[in-house]
């Protein structure tokens, strides 16, 4: 699906109507929980709730999400989500290694500071996020 389909989907009235289900059940607030880890657990819950948005976990059930296809968050964690989830144009393995929550947020912090502090002016591709991971980098940079 290109990206221009998947914005014609969004306008549909049915993914309206599972958005505003979606965001009824979250009770509208951001769903984020940072990761401290496997023994830590996650932390509190962010208290935002506005500028919320609908964050598909992926892409193989579009048309036909089920709530637990689906997170809501707020703008800045919908950003961090993105920055977690970057994949290698190349093989499309995770193209920041290792990434944990406090990583990403200070990827998105550091842009949203770039942008006078607002973060509704951050898209996705503004975000400092490397296009291949570490091992294809470094083959399609080596000069052997």
């Amino acid at each position: 699906m290109t990206r221009a389909e998947y914005q014609r989907y969004l306008q549909l009235p049915a993914w309206r109507m599972t958005r505003d289900r979606r965001l009824a059940l979250a009770g509208y607030r951001c769903e984020f929980r940072p990761d401290f880890g496997p023994r830590d657990g996650l932390g509190e819950r962010c208290a935002e709730a506005s500028r919320l948005e609908v964050h598909h976990l992926h892409y193989g059930s579009l048309g036909a999400e089920q709530h637990c296809d689906l997170e809501v968050l707020c703008r800045f964690h919908h950003l961090v989500r993105h920055v977690e989830k970057a994949c290698c144009e190349r093989c499309g393995e995770s193209a920041v290694n290792n990434v944990t929550d406090d990583d990403a947020i200070e990827i998105v912090q550091a842009r949203v500071d770039d942008y006078g502090g607002v973060v509704d002016h951050v898209t996705v591709e503004d975000l400092d996020i490397p296009e291949y991971c570490d091992y294809c980098d470094h083959v399609l940079t080596k000069d052997d």
